[in-house]
């Protein structure tokens, strides 16, 4: 059991294994039982219901609907309160993911863990967009669309709270832009 609690440390790894594993699991009441008590609580994961729920060939209509989710939002000031969340920009990201059973971590920088990179010109709704400051990543972002030249996002941010913008057209942004990640396929 203690190889088992170390091996699941190291998020990627514990992933790929909750991923291959996840049917075997749903095969035994007392061992998903388990394996639930031992998942971090800081670690981006989904239950195993909230993954079935989400058929492969319902992924883009998710999609699409976390993005109208989030622009239900769209004017609000950076790190509000709605209920027990905050709206910066990973909290944002976290609320409306969340309220589709997609749990996301608190911190962009931990958000970023997980997912597949991809090129932005393969990102689709839903998929989230990461910034750099230096040598960390300190802001995300998710799309609403992306096409040759062109990469349209909703987030939060400090000086306007939550925006719909290109993010390829401002040269803040561009400095800073990072990688963009697929977090919902994953989740299939």
């Amino acid at each position: 059991m203690k190889a088992l609690l170390t091996f699941m440390k190291n998020r990627k790894r514990f992933f790929i294994l909750y991923a291959i594993a996840l049917p075997l699991l749903l095969c035994s009441t007392a061992f998903t039982t388990e394996v639930a008590n031992i998942v971090p609580k800081t670690a981006s994961t989904i239950s195993p219901a909230k993954i079935l729920s989400h058929p492969l060939n319902a992924i883009d209509e998710v999609r699409e609907q976390i993005i109208d989710f989030a622009k239900e939002y769209l004017g609000r000031n950076y790190g509000e309160h709605i209920g027990a969340d905050r709206f910066d920009c990973s909290g944002f990201a976290q609320h409306v993911f969340k309220k589709y059973g997609f749990y996301l971590d608190r911190s962009s920088s931990v958000q970023a863990l997980n997912g597949q990179t991809i090129p932005y010109k393969n990102a689709k709704m839903g998929d989230l967009v990461f910034f750099n400051s230096g040598s960390h990543i300190s802001h995300v972002a998710m799309v609403v669309e992306a096409k040759e030249g062109s990469l349209i996002v909703i987030h939060s941010t400090n000086s306007r709270g939550i925006v719909i913008e290109d993010v390829l057209k401002s040269d803040y942004w561009t400095r800073k832009f990072a990688f963009v990640k697929d977090v919902l396929s994953t989740w299939q």
